[in-house]
């Protein structure tokens, strides 16, 4: 579980990560999260769900080996694909997130 608040957030699979990922993911869950979902979404977040944490590779599946290593490969990524509200909801990044380019 991620934050020491009144509402701590799940996380699920678990995901594997550095000691400072975590508490820099807490202050985010704790500070930006949690008062963005209460206000946007009248609900608070209650599990992340993760799509990677932990894992050794290149930045942007570079599997040669021929560039820098990814944040994820010193556990120093998380991918979330959806959020769990409180209420049941589910907000899902892909289809939820908006344009990008």
């Amino acid at each position: 579980r991620i934050g020491g608040g009144v509402t701590p957030v799940g996380v699920r699979p678990p995901a594997v990560l550095n000691c400072a990922m975590v508490a820099r993911l807490a202050t985010w869950v704790e500070g930006t999260l949690q008062p963005v979902a209460k206000d946007t979404l009248a609900s608070s977040v209650k599990r992340l769900n993760s799509a990677s944490g932990y894992v050794c590779r290149g930045r942007n599946g570079d599997t040669y080996g021929n560039g820098k290593l990814s944040e994820h490969a010193i556990a120093n990524a998380i991918d979330i694909a959806s959020f769990t509200l409180s209420d049941g909801r589910i907000v899902d990044v892909g289809k939820h997130w908006g344009p990008t380019r």
